[in-house]
């Protein structure tokens, strides 16, 4: 497990985004393939990666673009999520997070150009008291942080308490994501 201090949080990736990862996740990803996923998750050591009781811990993923789950026919985080809840017994909020329904694909961007990307992009999907929440946040790939960011600062703004990531990839620095 490796992990990586964000401005705004701290992120635990399982893997590094290395070539036989990257074609892993598109076989997951892009030919439509999640019974791939156990590749992922089967062949690391899981230790917990939360300080805090676990007993107190919510999971929430980063939400997609409509397009992206309507062409794949799921979304990994969401897949990621609910695998991460079951195995540690945690809540799943589902229901937290929202993304506008048009924004550009992160692929491709620079950092600058990412953060721009996703600034204003996640909303509450309605108003929710997350006074004391410690949130552990899912998503497929960190690269710069940016999306991850901004999530956390939208959970935050609700009251809670703490948000921690998680994410099945990180990108090596200096590294983007093709």
């Amino acid at each position: 497990m490796h992990s990586q201090k964000s401005d705004t949080l701290f992120v635990y990736s399982l893997w590094k985004y290395t070539p036989p990862a990257r074609k892993l996740l598109h076989r997951i990803k892009y030919r439509r393939e999640p019974y791939w996923l156990e590749a992922f998750l089967s062949t690391q050591q899981h230790s917990a990666p939360w300080t805090f009781e676990k007993s107190s811990l919510e999971v929430v993923c980063v939400p997609t673009r409509l397009f992206g789950w309507l062409s794949r026919g799921f979304h990994l985080p969401h897949l990621l999520a609910q695998e991460l809840a079951s195995r540690y017994s945690l809540a799943y909020r589902e229901d937290l997070l929202r993304r506008r329904i048009f924004s550009r694909p992160q692929v491709g961007l620079r950092k600058r150009e990412r953060a721009q990307n996703v600034r204003g992009q996640f909303k509450m999907r309605k108003k929710v008291d997350l006074t004391g929440a410690n949130l552990l946040l899912v998503d497929d790939v960190m690269t710069t942080g940016s999306t991850l960011a901004e999530c956390a600062e939208v959970l935050l703004e609700e009251g809670a308490a703490s948000v921690t990531a998680w994410t099945l990839l990180q990108a090596v620095t200096g590294q983007t994501r093709k």
